[in-house]
């Protein structure tokens, strides 16, 4: 339905992840919850670390229309590999812990202060690698999707001041001269990061405060500064709404 992927797929490591690693804990360290939730457990880590791919590979494809956000891109393969750990030590240690139970004759009525059963010391291991495995891969998680959002939403804040303070600047130049048209010649004038002019279809825009902020890369932009830059835009951004909202905000006046 023309939605990205990414944004949908990301939910299942945001809430499996940490969901399973909880379950998990207590399976390992309160022996009467761990027969009720030690496989659901492993079935959702499992869930989990291959929604964490699926969610990697869709932030890829996404990345390569809106620009690769580089803060949480870089959690992603770490997250996908904790995770994809994390089902490998919890089955085998499921596995371990119950034939081990297997292992153990059922008593008709336990012994009044008989000492329980010890846990194999395989068991042990993989119990210990389990819970750090679990909090790792909750907190990896944790930090990629906080930084997905962080991007996601702060650019929105910045650009909504942007398109503020722009919104002002035109008006004020509109009480001064009026709407008065651009020449390229006046466009090629700013060709730089510090004074970054562009023209798409006709009219200027002003893309000094986009150029570190673009999703792209500063690059991207630079490129374009003091250039008509119609064809670069519509090859890059043609029929996608939000660039060209973004690219509205900085709207300066038309072009002659």
């Amino acid at each position: 339905m023309d939605l990205p992927i990414h944004p949908l797929a990301a939910h299942l490591p945001v809430v499996l992840i940490p969901l399973s690693s909880i379950m998990l804990i207590l399976a390992v360290t309160i022996r009467p919850l761990r027969r009720h939730l030690m496989l659901v457990a492993v079935v959702l880590v499992g869930m989990g670390a291959a929604g964490a791919f699926l969610a990697m590979q869709t932030g890829e494809q996404l990345a390569e229309t809106v620009g690769d956000p580089e803060a949480h891109s870089r959690w992603g393969l770490p997250t996908f590999l904790t995770a994809a750990a994390l089902t490998v030590v919890a089955a085998a240690w499921a596995w371990t812990t119950w034939r081990a139970g297997r292992a153990v004759p059922a008593a008709a009525e336990p012994t009044e202060g008989a000492p329980r059963p010890r846990p194999s010391p395989l068991g042990a291991v993989l119990g210990t690698a389990t819970v750090v495995l679990a909090v790792t891969a909750t907190a990896l998680t944790v930090m990629a999707g906080h930084s997905g959002a962080e991007e996601v939403w702060s650019d929105t804040e910045e650009e909504a001041d942007a398109a503020e303070d722009e919104g002002q600047e035109e008006e004020d130049g509109q009480e001064a001269d009026g709407d008065v048209a651009l020449t390229m010649e006046e466009v090629s004038e700013h060709d730089s990061s510090d004074s970054c002019w562009a023209a798409v279809d006709g009219t200027v825009y002003d893309l000094t405060d986009w150029v570190p902020d673009h999703p792209g890369g500063e690059q991207a932009i630079e490129g374009l500064c003091g250039t008509d830059a119609t064809e670069d835009f519509r090859q890059q951004h043609g029929g996608q709404s939000r660039p060209e909202d973004q690219l509205a905000q900085f709207e300066l006046g038309p072009l002659d």
